[in-house]
């Protein structure tokens, strides 16, 4: 990479860049203003969550509403007090923090020097998949940083007061969509270390714990 010239780089940043952002832009449009299946996601959080902590039987009023009772405890701050249009900008400002930590965590684990091919990496989940998922309003944009975070942690072998705590409350975070994250509770719980299992523990009792 470093044999090619500069300008050269600085174009492909550009290139990239631009076909990006045109499509982030159209998606973000999707999520804040168009109707029928734009931010669909987002509407479907909405009326399970509220209909949750109203007392509406969720599970057989609302074929949508799939989700375990803790996730509707996760997500009430986010959807539950709030109209849609309100849901939809709050969804928006949340999105681009964590679309931002999900940059910065692929910047520095791709171990690029060159500035340019940075940003080449750091464009990576503006591609499709992403977008898509910033459209729709959906959680996989928040769950991907706050796991990822959560497994570099349990990884770490620097000692650091509370780390294993900070793991242990991101990973039950991220068991907002369970199907997502569970598969990743395995590297969770051998990777604090031979014998070490109250992480493991302590995620499944703070899950339980929300669901009761």
């Amino acid at each position: 990479m470093g044999s090619i010239p500069g300008w050269v780089q600085w174009g492909l940043v550009a290139l990239l860049t631009a076909s990006a952002g045109n499509r982030l832009v159209q998606e973000f449009d999707r999520l804040l203003f168009q109707g029928g299946k734009a931010a669909i996601d987002v509407r479907v959080f909405s009326k399970a969550t509220q209909g949750w902590f109203a007392g509406v039987p969720v599970y057989e009023t609302i074929p949508s509403a799939v989700y375990p009772p803790a996730s509707y405890l996760m997500l009430w701050p986010f959807f539950g007090g709030l109209d849609f249009t309100a849901t939809r900008f709050l969804w928006a400002g949340v999105t681009v923090l964590f679309l931002v930590w999900l940059v910065r965590i692929l910047v520095r684990a791709s171990r690029v020097e060159s500035l340019p091919f940075q940003f080449v990496v750091g464009l990576v989940p503006l591609f499709y998949a992403c977008r898509a998922t910033i459209g729709n309003g959906q959680l996989g944009i928040l769950i991907l940083p706050v796991l990822v975070t959560a497994l570099c942690l349990f990884r770490s072998r620097t000692p650091r007061p509370g780390r294993d705590a900070i793991a242990v409350g991101l990973m039950v975070l991220a068991l907002v969509k369970p199907n997502f994250t569970a598969p990743f509770f395995w590297i969770a719980l051998f990777a604090s270390g031979p014998g070490k299992w109250w992480p493991g523990f302590a995620i499944v009792g703070a899950y339980l714990g929300m669901t009761l």
